[in-house]
């Protein structure tokens, strides 16, 4: 978009959330890799903060959390997702910087409209940061079967994220739009199309009203 004094406004940022195991990865690597819209993972961005603050992460969930100089993500989820203050304080300490590496991602950005997709978008600054919000959902059944076929977890593990989640009608609740994640890939991508030309008619009318500004500013007469 831009803005009427010609200066490149910020982009309008869809963000994509959901419960874990929901789908929301695949709503977003397909508005990324086949609708050519820029993306960024909190996730990635959480595991780069991690790596990057593995000393004052080990001073706080201990020393075993470490492996050859890296922080084991497995370890450390053992850790935290067992005890819901210590999950807190994890966040705590890396959220801050998390939020600061993305909006200074979404500020480079020359697109229109770009992605930004994280599991606690709902429950962070990160809200503030984004002007739709799509929730991708599924069942809690489907959920569990592709957390143990896709990493790895035990179903107690399985349910044991599920559970350190917000519920799945929160989600909702605070959604602009919800996408099935249950069904076909083909069927979540149709959703993904859908919504994102709703935003195009958004960004058109916008453009239309500022184009009217500038005509009846140009032809008043003083």
């Amino acid at each position: 978009m831009k803005q009427n004094n010609g200066e490149q406004s910020v982009p309008y940022v869809i963000g994509i959330t959901g419960t874990i195991a929901s789908g929301k990865s695949s709503a977003a690597r397909y508005l990324q890799r086949r609708r050519q819209i820029p993306c960024i993972d909190a996730d990635i961005v959480g595991h780069e903060v991690i790596e990057a603050m593995q000393e004052e992460l080990a001073a706080e969930f201990g020393q075993e959390i470490l492996d050859g100089g890296h922080v084991n993500r497995a370890r450390l989820g053992a850790v935290v997702f067992a005890d819901a203050e210590r999950l807190q304080k994890l966040n705590a300490m890396t959220h801050p910087v998390i939020c600061e590496r993305i909006r200074s991602w979404i500020r480079q950005q020359k697109a229109p409209v770009v992605v930004l997709e994280a599991i606690e978008l709902l429950r962070s600054e990160l809200k503030t940061m984004v002007q739709e919000v799509w929730v991708v959902d599924a069942s809690p059944a489907v959920r569990i079967e592709r957390m143990m076929r896709e990493r790895g977890l035990s179903r107690e593990a399985a349910k044991a994220r599920i559970n350190s989640q917000m519920a799945a009608t929160e989600y909702r609740r605070q959604a602009t739009h919800v996408l099935d994640g249950s069904a076909d890939l083909a069927m979540l991508f149709e959703q993904c199309d859908r919504y994102l030309e709703e935003i195009e008619r958004k960004r058109e009318d916008y453009e239309h009203s500022i184009r009217n500004d500038e005509g009846n500013f140009n032809n008043t007469t003083v």
